[in-house]
């Protein structure tokens, strides 16, 4: 219900926030249901199109390429990690994301 009061605010008036807050239910609370996190990834990818500048929403992007169902292709995982690291060039997870996609290159090349 909470999730359909969001969506019902996303269409009055949109806004990244918005766009984040209905990512959020759909990862944390709604993640039992098929496909929520295909649905919540496209709320997140919302939210940085609305707010490009906004590196919190990045960072949050690269976990959808971690879980098991692996919604966000490896491209845009590369993109966004490689964004992050332009901003914070310690950041682990962005490392550790590059290194997952080398290592899947390396295992599709033998």
């Amino acid at each position: 219900m909470f999730y359909q009061f969001v969506e019902y605010l996303n269409f009055e008036n949109e806004t990244a926030e918005l766009q984040y807050l209905a990512s959020a239910i759909m990862e944390f609370f709604l993640n039992w249901m098929p496909g929520a996190y295909y649905i919540a990834m496209h709320h997140l990818l919302r939210a940085i199109e609305l707010n490009p500048e906004d590196i919190g929403n990045k960072i949050e992007l690269l976990y959808y390429f971690e879980v098991p169902e692996r919604p966000l292709s490896i491209e845009k995982a590369r993109f966004y990690a490689n964004q992050i690291l332009e901003v914070d060039p310690e950041y682990e997870s962005a490392h550790r994301v590059l290194a997952m996609i080398k290592t899947m290159k390396e295992r599709n090349e033998k």
